[in-house]
């Protein structure tokens, strides 16, 4: 399959570690963001990266701020 850029793989990262923190599992967060339980595996796994309205909700879900520190 397609790589992820090493970026996005930092985003999912930050993601999963905060979900992990939180005590939280994969299903807490696809019902929430109201997708399924397998979509959520597979952008954590990097088989599948979520649109942009989808990384925003998951990361307000989890309390993570998206930004990269660069320039907007």
């Amino acid at each position: 399959g397609q790589r992820i850029p090493t970026g996005e793989q930092r985003i999912i990262a930050r993601l999963i570690q905060a979900r992990q923190e939180q005590g939280r599992n994969i299903g807490d967060v696809a019902d929430v963001i109201g997708c399924s339980r397998q979509t959520v595996w597979r952008w954590e796994g990097g088989s599948t990266f979520p649109t942009l309205d989808r990384l925003i909700a998951w990361a307000d879900t989890l309390g993570v701020t998206l930004t990269t520190g660069g320039t907007a």
